[in-house]
């Protein structure tokens, strides 16, 4: 899911547009493909006439987990600025660290790659679908799972 929080003179239906123009390109979970939040404040931040707040929870961050876990494998096969670390703790917990990192990603990752179970397609088609113009139609619907199979 995600959350978008906008400050500033932006509108509902700028935010509403702006998420409909956005969510083809985002690769959603199954159970959850409407799973959006919108917050309007009128106060900018200042010195800006407006900004954006993105926050997001999503099996398509596994990706993204899996290269910082590259990256970190490969800065710490050479001992790169270890010792930045380990005048404040010891060695072993960086290894743990770096466990509990791998184990998340992984968990990440099969739930990103898990299609939804037949029961649950069926009940996807049976909920009510929301009022036109939403852009989750029916067949909407179904290109968004598709794109998780």
């Amino acid at each position: 899911g995600g959350d978008f929080i906008s400050l500033g003179d932006a509108t509902a239906s700028d935010a509403q547009r702006s998420l409909q123009r956005l969510k083809p390109q985002l690769s959603v979970a199954w159970w959850n493909p409407d799973a959006f939040k919108i917050g309007l404040c009128a106060a900018p931040p200042v010195g800006q006439p407006h900004a954006l707040l993105s926050l997001c929870n999503s099996t398509a961050f596994a990706p993204l987990l899996q290269g910082l876990l590259a990256r970190f494998d490969k800065l710490y096969s050479r001992r790169a600025h270890l010792h930045h670390f380990t005048q404040y703790m010891d060695a072993a917990r960086i290894d743990e660290a770096r466990d509990a990192l791998a184990a998340l990603a992984a968990e990440y990752g099969e739930l990103h790659g898990q299609p939804p179970p037949p029961e649950a397609e069926a009940l996807m088609e049976q909920l009510v679908p929301p009022p036109a113009g939403w852009g989750w139609e029916a067949g909407a619907r179904r290109r968004s799972l598709g794109g998780l199979r």
